[in-house]
């Protein structure tokens, strides 16, 4: 196979624009939650997992031929595993932990990723970081410490899903360290192709496994139809490639701070579907998101 040759010059943005992204992809993935929710009415978590990614694959399947040989071996590696960390893996995760969690305290969980990008990027990527990072990273923690300690109906327990939900957000953390590190050179549009071939194709087989033909005679089967079409093209595809373009952009740690406007979406949703949260989740919620906004305190450079 031949080696990609043409890069992409990625000048900066100016903050306005940058917020401008910060707020369309806030509005689309603080609605994927209670998307995911309605689909698993009638889907399972599985199956709403591997729909979701799959659905994607087809969309971009065009540009993944198109563009598959242009690449060497090493670097279709790098996609595949943007691919997992960025949309494969964390849809499995938050499919099976929704199940169980209401929509806007998985919203609120969601930014956590900041906090992940923060770690990794000074343990591996020998980024620096501010007293004030390390105050708000504290407190977040303290913050999803608490939700994870408070079971699935609000009482005293491990609750296990807060913690898919944790991983979820290493997964996307890594990502996004991964995309700005080795494929910043990539026109956002192939990248989210690209980095769906693998993932695409493991989701493919994985419908053969999850014995999808059973939800088809459900009841609401054909607006879970139109939840999970939404969530592949909204969601993951087309948001994702606007994210894959702001991560080429600006800092890595900005970038992820779009997680701090997707909890509100998220909360707004679910309130208006009939959610109720303790005092204590609350409290949770609000800890974490007072730790993300002490995170960036001190601002972002681009």
């Amino acid at each position: 196979m031949k080696t990609q040759t043409a890069t992409l010059s990625t000048p900066k943005i100016s903050m306005l624009s940058a917020w401008g992204i910060l707020i369309v992809l806030a509005l689309i993935w603080g609605s994927s939650f209670i998307l995911m929710k309605k689909s698993l009415m009638v889907f399972s978590s599985l199956q709403m997992a591997f729909l979701r990614v799959s659905v994607s694959f087809l969309v971009f399947l065009p540009l993944i031929i198109v563009n598959f040989t242009k690449f060497s071996s090493k670097k279709l590696g790098i996609f595949a595993l943007s691919g997992l960390l960025g949309m494969a893996i964390p849809a499995i995760l938050f499919a099976i932990a929704q199940k169980h969690l209401d929509s806007g305290i998985a919203g609120i969980l969601n930014g956590l990723t900041p906090l992940c990008t923060l770690l990794i990027g000074f343990w591996f990527f020998k980024q620096k970081t501010t007293q004030w990072q390390i105050i708000g990273l504290l407190v977040a923690f303290c913050g999803a410490i608490l939700l994870s300690l408070t079971g699935i109906s609000g009482n005293a327990g491990l609750n296990i899903y807060v913690v898919l939900i944790f991983l979820a957000t290493i997964c996307y953390a890594i990502n996004v360290h991964l995309v700005k590190k080795y494929l910043s050179d990539v026109p956002p549009v192939v990248l989210t192709s690209m980095a769906l071939w693998f993932g695409g194709l493991c989701s493919l087989v994985g419908l053969t496994f999850v014995d999808l033909p059973s939800s088809f005679q459900k009841e609401n089967f054909n607006w879970a139809c139109v939840y999970i079409i939404t969530l592949s093209v909204g969601s993951t595809a087309i948001a994702t490639t606007i994210f894959n373009f702001l991560i080429q952009k600006v800092s890595p740690l900005f970038a992820s701070t779009v997680t701090y406007l997707i909890p509100i979406v998220a909360l707004m949703w679910g309130l208006g579907d009939g959610e109720f949260f303790t005092i204590g989740q609350y409290i949770s919620m609000l800890c974490v998101l007072g730790g993300l906004f002490l995170m960036n305190k001190k601002g972002n450079d681009k």
